[in-house]
């Protein structure tokens, strides 16, 4: 997916960790849709998130890039007093990437959970 190759270049984030936000994203929209400050404050419980505002442009920046990619699409609220609220549902396309994410973040597992086996047995020795 282009979005996550992009994220490893200059200039294109924070790489990895830009790539772990891109996905919780997506699995926090697949619960339930959101405006972008809600998952900022939901993000929290992965401590990956915060609600300060300089983090809320690199979310805004990260739902954008997930919107143009056809994973998640935004509609307007305005049912609500006070200014308009974007909110964002995950796609058809994003559920399906999500899956494949979900498969490579097992298959990583595997492999630290072997690297960490493996540094406990020597660490004492």
């Amino acid at each position: 997916m282009p979005f996550f190759r992009r994220g490893f270049g200059p200039g294109k984030g924070r790489g990895i960790a830009r790539i772990w936000r891109a996905a919780f994203i997506l699995l926090l929209l697949a619960e339930k849709p959101s405006h972008g400050y809600e998952l900022a404050s939901r993000l929290e419980e992965f401590e990956l998130g915060s609600a300060s505002i300089g983090q809320m442009g690199g979310i805004y920046r990260i739902l954008t890039e997930l919107e143009a990619e056809g994973l998640v699409m935004a509609e307007w609220d305005t049912s609500e007093p006070g200014p308009a609220k974007k909110n964002y549902r995950i796609t058809a396309k994003g559920k399906m990437f999500l899956s494949r994410i979900a498969d490579d973040f097992k298959n990583t597992k595997k492999i630290l959970d072997r690297f960490i086996d493996r540094h406990d047995a020597i660490k004492d020795s």
